[in-house]
């Protein structure tokens, strides 16, 4: 079945999506859209829009569609019937040809038969005896010809107009709904499960729902009626708390809520409960009923007339609903809308018919995140109180290159250390802190995500020393050669490296044997006790490693005999600092002089 049950299908999305909608894309319509249904129309295999036009004159359009959610420019056809307020899309000749069907404000209903191609032959006209304001196909009478069905407003009734299969159809029959009722939507669905389809019409003035029991042969029992709690100008059928039984759900234009009655499977239904379609002021006008997100439990969407927006309410899967999401259609009046995936990538997606702004509003479903990875390093650790650290967090995952944004914190203590930082083009972002505690501390980063990657967080488990002060110890060799004797001098260099600023240290330079002493420079930073054996012992005052005195020297001058023949080494050594240096990795430094007799003497 096909037309306005088009909304009663569940349109499922791939399992357990995080849903959202990009930004609407507008196509024109050729007129105040007032319903929009969808069909394959040209036989690609992509599908197609098809609106109907509520102006004087009476028009259907369709917009082919390209298969990646866009839509090729409207083409508009007359339905020969005065305002058209409903389309429905089905092959009524067995030709396997879609088809278009439209009520019609002359008490028509017009068929368009498809050309296979996207185009429609002129407009057949049928009366339905009334003036309709909804439409439906279906087969009621069981003989595999559809057949139409019209919802008709002033005249408080249903007419049913059974096809020949031909595109042509038998006079209407009329069922009266009810004085008063104003039905404004009908739909065609098997509501007591004999396998017989039923009609159910919403009801404007009757802030209800009528249930009409077929008979199978085209026939149908007098209405019953059931309560909605509001100005009802839509109605759907889906079963939404996953008990086989079909429900209804009506949108209240006057109300701004959906109405939700569960079905016993008997075509009765329990009292309605009411859910808002996210505010005052939406003003309802369609719904429709798909799984959004994929977890395999039904939604809802409406078309909000005034507030020119889309309503999803995510099911709960037990026939209740959570609170309502709203979605620019970027369009004015928003008085339909069906659910279908429109670009192929097995998520649901939404149009509009914008009867205000005369367009159609199509909304893709955002594809599903990529999983992220953030990787969270710090450097230097362990680092020292005081001491500036560097936090890199690195952004992994999908296809593309992350953006947004991450935010850093202590969680050992709680607290945050840098926010909203942005991704580089690399994936990465820093945040650079000297407040962290001594002590061991667990850093988070948390990558915000965005419309194609998830968020996800890492974390890093750092360590702050008490403060230090690195001390780097270097020995070069001055060699100066001579006829009876030589000297090689060799200068000691202490560079305090960081953070933190030196008190004080020691250090030993050895040198050779023959070697001898001769002499020390001593400053008033680093200064050696006098010569006693060939290990020297010198002292270093303060050293600070930024905005003063980073580096501090000193030498020693030996005497190198005539007869003197070899390789000779010399040892500096750190051997104490305060504070504590506990990097070992610098604290040792030797230099190789080769003599060949003291006026032969060469150091590297």
């Amino acid at each position: 079945m096909t037309g306005l049950l088009v909304a009663t299908a569940v349109v499922t999305a791939p399992a357990a999506a995080a849903l959202d909608f990009g930004p609407a894309t507008i196509y024109a319509a050729g007129g105040p859209s007032f319903s929009v249904a969808v069909g394959d129309l040209n036989g690609d295999g992509r599908p197609d829009l098809t609106t109907v036009n509520d102006s004087l004159a009476g028009t259907v359009s369709v917009l082919l569609g390209n298969g990646d959610g866009t839509f090729n420019p409207a083409t508009t056809y007359p339905t020969g019937g005065g305002r058209a307020r409903s389309v429905a899309v089905g092959d009524l000749n067995g030709d396997s040809k879609p088809d278009l069907t439209t009520a019609t404000s002359s008490g028509t209903v017009s068929v368009l038969l498809g050309n296979g191609d996207g185009t429609f032959s002129p407009p057949a006209s049928y009366p339905t005896g009334s003036f309709p304001v909804s439409g439906a196909l279906g087969d009621v009478n069981g003989d595999n010809k559809l057949d139409f069905i019209t919802a008709n407003g002033s005249a408080n009734s249903v007419s049913v107009l059974l096809g020949n299969g031909d595109s042509t159809f038998n006079p209407a029959a009329t069922y009266p709904i009810g004085t008063g009722t104003r039905p404004n939507s009908v739909v065609v669905g098997d509501l007591n499960g004999d396998n017989k389809p039923d009609l159910t019409t919403a009801n404007f003035n009757g802030t209800s729902v009528s249930v009409l029991l077929g008979n199978g042969d085209g026939t149908f029992n007098p209405p019953a009626s059931y309560p909605t709690g509001g100005s009802s100008v839509s109605v759907v059928v889906g079963d939404l708390n996953g008990d086989n039984k079909p429900d209804l759900t009506t949108a209240n234009q006057g109300n701004n809520n959906v109405s939700v009655l569960l079905g016993n499977g008997d075509g009765t239904f329990n009292p309605a409960a009411s859910y808002p379609t996210d505010g005052t002021g939406t003003s309802p006008r369609a719904v429709a009923v798909g799984d959004l997100n994929g977890d395999n439990k039904p939604d809802l969407t409406t078309a909000n007339g005034n507030l020119n927006s889309v309503s999803v309410l995510l099911g709960n899967g037990d026939g209740t609903f959570s609170p309502a999401t709203a979605y620019p259609t970027n369009g004015s009046i928003a008085a339909s809308v069906v659910v279908r995936d429109f670009n192929g990538d097995g998520r649901p997606d939404l149009a509009t018919a914008n009867q205000g702004s005369s367009n159609v509003s199509v909304l893709l479903a955002k594809p599903e995140p990529a999983v992220t990875t953030t990787a969270v390093s710090s450097v230097p650790d362990p680092s020292a109180a005081g001491e500036p650290v560097v936090f890199t967090a690195s952004v992994t995952g999908g296809s593309t290159t992350p953006t947004g944004a991450v935010t850093f914190t202590d969680t050992t203590t709680g607290t945050a250390l840098c926010t909203g930082v942005a991704l580089t083009p690399a994936g990465t972002a820093t945040c650079t802190t000297a407040a962290l505690a001594v002590g061991a501390h667990m850093v988070g980063a948390e990558y915000s995500g965005d419309d194609t990657h998830a968020a996800s967080s890492g974390q890093d488990a750092h360590t702050v020393v008490p403060a230090r002060a690195d001390i780097a110890v270097g020995l070069t060799a001055r060699a100066t050669s001579g006829l009876l004797s030589g000297t090689v001098a060799y200068t000691l260099t202490a560079t305090n490296n960081g953070p933190q600023a030196a008190a004080d240290a020691d250090f030993t330079l050895t040198y050779p044997a023959p070697f001898t002493y001769q002499a020390t420079s001593n400053t008033s930073r680093m200064n050696c006790d006098p010569a006693t054996s060939r290990t020297l012992t010198c002292h270093l005052n303060q050293l600070v490693p930024s905005g003063g005195t980073t580096s501090a020297t000193i030498t020693l001058t030996t005497r190198v005999p005539l007869l003197t023949i070899g390789t000779f080494t010399a040892t500096a050594t750190r051997t104490t600092s305060t504070p504590t240096d506990p990097n070992t990795t610098n604290n040792t430094a030797t230099t190789t002089c080769r003599v060949g007799t003291s006026y032969d003497i060469r150091c590297n």
